[in-house]
């Protein structure tokens, strides 16, 4: 299979659409809204590319791989896990700290820590042998590797952003409800209680919002984090 042979532009577009769907997935699997909410534009696969491809390109960075024709031993793939999951725990850790979010989700913190180690090599190794054989997959192996890269990774990383971002979340007195995510004018929004949580769409927002405080939206966002758990676990 040749890429070349395709429009570049709309292969681009096409693991663009694709790897924002991924990665606003897992944006979603944090705080459990539906993902039948998710809408993606133009203007969220501008924002996937500069938070998910900048932190892909510093994992790139980081776990470069000289793969050339030769396999890689056990022992330096361990190593690589190992090594990729300690820098993404201590990232997230970097961010929340002792914090009030950090610690109600130190589990979940270190499960998407260790995907991270698994999947960065997996993209680093797979994106390598396809760059390096001029674009073309290699073999069934090489496709299968590229495809989990390109599926995986960006929801992890959608999960990480929703963690690590600083940003307030907003209560709409209409709704009784926080504004969660923005797509293209479609909003997100959730209410939540004693870790359950409820979530609407709707189009346009109407009345004044009230921004949180840190401490309250971490403490938001724990809520968010434990009732998604518990309804995966349903």
């Amino acid at each position: 299979m040749n890429v070349k042979d395709l429009s570049i532009t709309t292969v681009l577009l096409a693991a663009l659409y694709f790897m924002a769907y991924s990665f606003y997935k897992g944006y979603s699997s944090f705080y459990g809204f539906p993902a039948s909410f998710i809408s993606i534009g133009i203007g969220e696969i501008v924002k996937f590319s500069v938070i998910a491809l900048g932190l892909l390109f510093a994992l790139v960075a980081l776990l470069h791989i000289d793969v050339e024709d030769k396999s890689i031993p056990l022992w330096v793939a361990l190593f690589f896990f190992v090594f990729a999951s300690l820098l993404s725990y201590w990232t997230l850790y970097m961010y929340g700290g002792d914090s009030y979010l950090f610690q109600h989700a130190k589990r979940s913190v270190i499960t998407q820590a260790v995907l991270l180690g698994f999947f960065s090599p997996i993209a680093v190794r797979s994106i390598s042998v396809f760059v390096r054989n001029e674009y073309k997959i290699k073999n069934k192996s090489n496709g299968v590797m590229l495809l989990i890269s390109l599926a995986m990774l960006p929801s992890v990383l959608g999960w990480a952003w929703a963690y690590i971002s600083d940003e307030p979340l907003f209560y709409s007195k209409k709704y009784n409800a926080y504004v969660i995510e923005n797509y293209n004018g479609k909003f997100v929004l959730g209410s939540c209680s004693k870790n359950s949580a409820e979530y609407m769409s709707v189009e346009g927002l109407e009345g004044g919002l009230i921004p949180l405080s840190a401490n309250e939206t971490q403490q938001l966002k724990v809520c968010f984090l434990i009732a998604a758990a518990s309804n995966r676990n349903r």
